[in-house]
């Protein structure tokens, strides 16, 4: 069968990489695509450099909006898409010339609603692939799709919305994700609702894509709410399991392990961010009173944790904020001693 392939590009400020990023969707060697640029409120070039590729081929649509973040200009994209599959690309990243190609021949062989593929990360020069989640072409289906779940549950590794493509009769239908009013693990919650519905899919253990580290990116940029964010994305998680009958007592405790891991990790970067004393505090204690992660702090043994997590995970259980503090300055102190005798020895 021959597939049309919408590809969703939400667009800010990515003048630097945007053309590379475009021009790697024109030049793939499947040739039947739309493009579908949504300029979030770029301030800019980006969204004359979008025009500018409209303008050069038919099949580049843009849209521009005001800021409202990554989630209601995927949904714009979506709404304004033609394909049978779409995709979702991120503005500083790129695909490698073949993507299409392989995703289109894997749709046509396994007749599937959703493909994964893996990528690979670009950090300054250096181009790191990573390594593969499961065999290659490894069918996941109402039988074993708890596999997916499973790794979701104790990962990153699946959350990333550009690493799938699906087909239309699977995204989407009448959920607004604009209401959760998120910036972190946005990615994770418009994908559960895909895997959910998904019958068959197919992972692809080649890397298509290209992931740029961008220390300017959203999702690299310190946000002291984050923990909201993951909350809230997390709890959609419960639910997802819930609906399958995965919520076993193996699952749920691998669930609250990773999710105290995550949430260590934001009270480690909101302890340690330059603002007043009294606000850091206020945070913790508005993280203290969320049910779900009180409920996964008090379901899990401290000493399972790494030696990084258990100061942290202890020291907040019993709300000791000004040894958190100094816990917090020493792991900094201890971290950048440990970088520069890194670098010492490149």
């Amino acid at each position: 069968m021959h597939y049309k392939y919408s590809v969703i590009i939400p667009v800010y400020n990515a003048e630097k990489y945007l053309g590379e990023c475009i021009d790697s969707v024109l030049n793939q060697k499947y040739q039947d695509f739309e493009i579908i640029l949504v300029n979030d409120g770029s301030t800019d070039s980006s969204g004359d450099i979008c025009d500018m590729y409209m303008k050069r081929d038919n099949r580049v649509k843009v849209y521009h909006q005001n800021n409202q973040g990554h989630i209601v200009a995927r949904q714009k994209a979506i709404a304004l898409a033609t394909g049978d599959i779409y995709l979702f690309l991120d503005s500083d990243d790129f695909w490698d010339s073949d993507l299409l190609q392989t995703v289109n021949a894997t749709f046509n062989e396994f007749n599937c609603d959703m493909v994964i593929f893996n990528f690979k990360r670009i950090v300054n020069e250096s181009v790191i692939e990573q390594k593969g989640l499961f065999k290659d072409k490894q069918i996941f289906s109402e039988g074993n799709k708890h596999i997916l779940f499973e790794k979701i549950i104790n990962s990153n590794d699946l959350n990333s919305l550009w690493i799938k493509a699906v087909k239309s009769s699977i995204v989407y239908d009448g959920i607004d994700f604009s209401t959760y009013n998120i910036k972190h693990a946005e990615d994770l919650l418009l994908s559960l609702p895909l895997l959910y519905k998904a019958s068959k899919i197919v992972y692809i253990d080649k890397a298509l894509y290209n992931y740029r580290m961008n220390p300017q990116s959203i999702s690299n940029t310190p946000n002291i709410y984050k923990f909201r964010d993951i909350s809230i994305v997390r709890g959609k998680l419960l639910e997802y399991l819930k609906l399958l009958g995965y919520a076993d007592d193996s699952n749920i405790r691998q669930f609250n392990r990773f999710y105290c891991k995550i949430m260590a990790d934001c009270i480690l970067t909101l302890i340690n961010l330059n603002i007043e004393k009294y606000n850091k505090i206020k945070l913790l204690k508005e993280m203290y009173e969320i049910p779900l992660f009180v409920n996964a702090l008090n379901s899990v043994k401290t000493s399972y944790f790494s030696p990084k997590y258990i100061p942290i995970l202890c020291l907040f259980k019993n709300e000791y904020y000004n040894l958190l503090f100094i816990y917090g300055n020493i792991y900094k102190i201890m971290q950048k001693t440990k970088h520069k005798i890194i670098k010492q020895y490149q």
